[in-house]
């Protein structure tokens, strides 16, 4: 297998001014997906099956669209910019896999339902994070379609059919995109918030760059990452500025 170099993730990305665009952005992050690399788990393989990557990246380029001048719309209005991530309704073996407190499908569906309705108005916008379901199309759509509020889909592994790299269209989401670019300045410094689902390591994130991310559900991020899984958020849409302005911080000592 391939060896792990940053300088095979960083070639060619351009950042101008401190600024990290999607476009490039997201070369970076397909190049991270399609190269083996020393995992979570001390395993080097890729982070993702080539025929889902295949798929996510179709499914960008048809319908794909970078929500940040709608998160900018949504925020002057007085609305709240929120995340979570890989809900998983309807997955039994993620109570025990993800160790969810929960003690079936039924309760953790409700309380997540519930915690949104608390937590979100139409006002605010919410990021999926991906991998919204595992049940049918029809009662993922049931279930969340009256949930208020604006909605991006960050796409994930587990929005395609299983083992058939097929989108599930919940036709619920105002965008739906594989991953975007938000800029934060600090005492005149730009720093890029990279929101992907899949987590990027931080030695191939480019300077002044940290990574939001899912999928690793509660298990740490890396130094440069912060974890939108639901186990880390108490299954909750949050705001997650309070973790930019302290990450960014680390990273300027």
């Amino acid at each position: 297998m391939e060896k792990y170099h940053k300088s095979q993730f960083m070639k060619d990305i351009k950042i101008t001014n401190g600024i990290l665009d999607t476009s490039a952005a997201l070369e970076l992050y397909k190049k991270y997906l399609e190269t083996p690399k020393l995992n979570w788990a001390k395993e080097m393989k890729r982070p993702v099956r080539s025929k889902i990557l295949k798929a996510m990246c179709e499914t960008h380029n048809k319908i794909g669209a970078d929500p940040v001048n709608l998160i900018n719309q949504t925020v002057a209005a007085g609305g709240k910019l929120l995340f979570w991530s890989d809900l998983h309704f309807y997955h039994n073996n993620i109570i025990e896999y993800a160790e969810r407190p929960f003690k079936d499908i039924n309760q953790m569906n409700q309380k997540m339902i519930s915690n949104y309705w608390a937590n979100v108005t139409d006002k605010d916008i919410v990021v999926f994070g991906g991998d919204i379901a595992y049940g049918s199309v029809e009662d993922t759509i049931n279930l969340i379609k009256d949930l208020p509020g604006k909605k991006v889909l960050v796409l994930g592994n587990h929005d395609f059919d299983k083992n058939k790299s097929i989108y599930r269209d919940y036709k619920i989401f105002n965008i739906v995109t594989l991953g975007f670019v938000m800029q934060r300045e600090v005492d005149g410094d730009i720093y890029n918030i990279l929101v992907t689902h899949y987590p990027i390591h931080h030695e191939a994130l480019p300077e002044k760059t940290i990574n939001l991310h899912g999928h690793i559900h509660n298990q740490l991020p890396g130094s440069r990452n912060i974890n939108m899984s639901v186990e880390m958020i108490n299954f909750t849409p949050v705001s997650l500025e309070k973790e930019f302005e302290e990450l960014i911080k680390k990273i300027r000592e």
